[in-house]
């Protein structure tokens, strides 16, 4: 510390004038420094459908677990919002002729230089006119000017982002900075978007559709043509019809062999039973066609003896009348004069008999008439069951197409439905990705800081003096101790009672004449040849 401090009292006034040189230099460069401008905005990463949803094409439950931390999720947002992609939208906004459009007098002192300079001419890559390279190269230069610009930070476990950027112009920060937080909805968007998975589910729904229609067809066309509505109930209808109809012929067989017995039990005893019985007689009863020949002669003899009168007895005709009438009355006494008449009815038991027998016979040829139709019956359920057998693997074939085509109908209009609202979301640039804050205009300078920086310069001056004295002391000293080694005995200096080596100072405080400084110097590089030289310079050395 003591040399240091030596060494600044010897070469104080290099010292100040080394600090004085830098920190001009230093603030000089700090008043040419353009200022710099921030806009700052944030965005908040929420928890939305892009982050529950899956692409509508796969098959995984869509979810996501609310304990897993979605720090990735953010970090990957951060790296997208800082890629060239976002630079390239940016520029695409604002334009390159706005963000590379000088604007300090760096800019403009570099622009001015750059036309000062000769033209080769524009250059040719590929397929590419001297324009177009031209537009791609003031392009790049736009995109490094962007991704200079932008600042993008996150804090630690949380779920914003921050975005900033510096420029020149603080109104071409604020845009850089918008501009950003606007391009990258869209470009969060098109990331999580399924491209295509809209168009193929429509025509899968169109293609299952009409898949699972004519499936269907074929099915109905199938039972038509078999006679079948359901196998599956065709059968269990079989089953309970053919269990039914072989019940009731058993029924049927035990009641037409009861009823045929009955028939011929009843025969027997109708064979052992009078049809008619007597129940009244009547005796003296008139009989009604003597009465009637007895009125018939009246009249006739009536009419005869109208005749009788009206001719002669000698009469031939007269004679035959007479025995005429004779004739009839004897047949007419020739009657009898009552008669016994007896009233017979059936038989009540015979008649029961009969009815018994009747019904009996009736009732069995009923039941055999049923016992017929149920033996054709069960030979038809018989020769269904077959027929069922025979046509269910071709029914249960086309049912089980019909409805694997209508499960996929269904799972693809459930897929289409998602991908047609996802696409409806993503036409209108609905993001998981919000813009709470947006960019901020800032017409106060964020950088260069003049005054610390001005204070830094001053520091690093003063620290450039104070090293350059110290080196200057160091590499005098380490002169002397060269040339001590090389000169003659009676050359040497004394380091005690020489003032070359051990300077000392008039006046405590005074500094040390340069002058002799430097004589002393020349003295001791000399030599030993010269010692008269020597002693004169000696003689003038301060005491």
């Amino acid at each position: 510390m003591a040399d240091l401090i030596g060494s600044v009292r010897r070469h104080l006034i290099s010292v100040i004038l080394v600090a004085m040189v830098v920190t001009t230099a230093v603030v000089a460069m700090l008043l040419a420094w353009p200022n710099q401008y921030r806009s700052d905005g944030l965005m908040y990463v929420r928890l939305g459908r892009m982050a529950l949803n899956v692409d509508p094409t796969a098959n995984p439950s869509a979810g996501v677990s609310l304990q897993e931390s979605r720090t990735s999720e953010v970090v990957s947002i951060a790296e997208m919002l800082g890629s060239r992609e976002i630079a390239e939208r940016i520029v695409q906004q604002l334009g390159a002729d706005t963000l590379l459009q000088p604007r300090t007098w760096i800019d403009r002192s570099i622009a001015r230089l750059r036309d000062a300079m000769p033209s080769k001419g524009g250059g040719t890559w590929g397929d590419l006119t001297a324009e177009q390279c031209q537009a791609q190269v003031d392009l790049e230069n736009a995109v490094r000017k962007v991704h200079e610009s932008l600042q993008i930070s996150m804090p630690r476990d949380a779920y914003t982002v921050s975005v900033g950027a510096k420029f020149s112009d603080p109104i071409v920060a604020q845009q850089i900075a918008q501009a950003a937080m606007d391009q990258y909805a869209g470009y969060h968007v098109e990331a999580h978007r399924a491209t295509g998975s809209f168009e193929f589910f429509e025509q899968q729904v169109r293609n299952s559709r009409e898949k699972a229609a004519k499936a269907q067809q074929a099915l109905q066309a199938a039972k038509n043509e078999l006679g079948w509505l359901n196998p599956d109930t065709a059968e269990k209808t079989l089953s309970e019809r053919f269990v039914n109809v072989e019940v009731a012929m058993d029924e049927t067989s035990g009641q037409l062999a009861e009823a045929e017995r009955t028939v011929i039990e009843l025969a027997k005893q109708l064979d052992t039973v009078d049809q008619w019985i007597p129940v009244e007689k009547t005796s003296g009863v008139a009989s009604k066609s003597a009465d009637d020949m007895r009125t018939q002669l009246y009249d006739l003899q009536v009419q005869q003896n109208d005749e009788l009168a009206k001719i002669m007895p000698s009469h031939p005709r007269y004679r035959m009348l007479k025995e005429k009438m004779e004739a009839n009355s004897k047949i007419v006494d020739g009657e009898e004069k009552g008669r016994d008449i007896s009233r017979e009815a059936i038989n009540p038991v015979f008649q029961e008999l009969q009815t018994a027998h009747t019904t009996a016979i009736a009732k069995a040829a009923g039941l055999k008439a049923k016992h017929a139709a149920l033996e054709t019956e069960l030979t038809q359920v018989r020769e269904d069951v077959e027929r069922l057998n025979r046509d269910s693997a071709r029914l249960n074939e086309l049912a089980w197409e019909a409805k694997i085509a209508e499960r996929d109908y269904l799972e693809h209009t459930r897929r289409y439905d998602e991908a047609r609202i996802t696409h409806d979301l993503d036409r209108e640039n609905l993001s998981d990705v919000s813009i709470v804050q947006d960019a901020s205009l800032n017409l106060k300078k964020s950088s260069p800081s003049r005054a610390l920086l001005a204070i830094v310069g001053a520091f690093l001056g003063l620290s450039l003096g104070l090293l350059q004295a110290f080196l200057r002391d160091t590499g005098d000293a380490t002169g002397r101790s060269v040339d001590r080694e090389f000169a003659g005995p009676e050359s040497r200096i004394d380091p005690i009672h020489d003032d070359v080596a051990a300077p000392r100072w008039t006046n405590g405080a005074d500094q040390m004449d340069a002058e002799h400084v430097a004589e002393s110097r020349d003295l001791v590089t000399s030599g030993a040849g010269n010692t008269n030289t020597h002693s004169a310079t000696e003689s003038n050395l301060p005491r």
